[in-house]
């Protein structure tokens, strides 16, 4: 199952608009983030894990991939998390 949501990035003085599309399959549990991510946005799987499971939620125990297009624009910074964590 496919699930797509909106957000943006910054990029100078203004926005470029980034899809973050999600997938989960049958596979042992793990979170693969593609898309041109820093390493600030590869640590984003530890923070939505904990913020979901603290705010009452389960973390889906499947293989997920999220990916975040287009993948030429350079995404950085943790304002991705709560768009990331809406795919799940």
């Amino acid at each position: 199952m496919t699930i797509h949501t909106q957000t943006a990035v910054l990029d100078g003085y203004g926005v470029k608009p980034v899809t973050i599309e999600g997938d989960s399959n049958r596979g042992l549990p793990r979170v693969e983030i593609i898309g041109l991510a820093n390493k600030i946005i590869e640590e984003s799987r530890s923070r939505i894990r904990s913020a979901l499971i603290n705010s009452g939620f389960t973390f889906p125990q499947e293989h997920i991939i999220i990916n975040l297009a287009p993948a030429e624009i350079h995404k950085t910074g943790p304002h991705l998390d709560l768009a990331i964590a809406a795919v799940l």
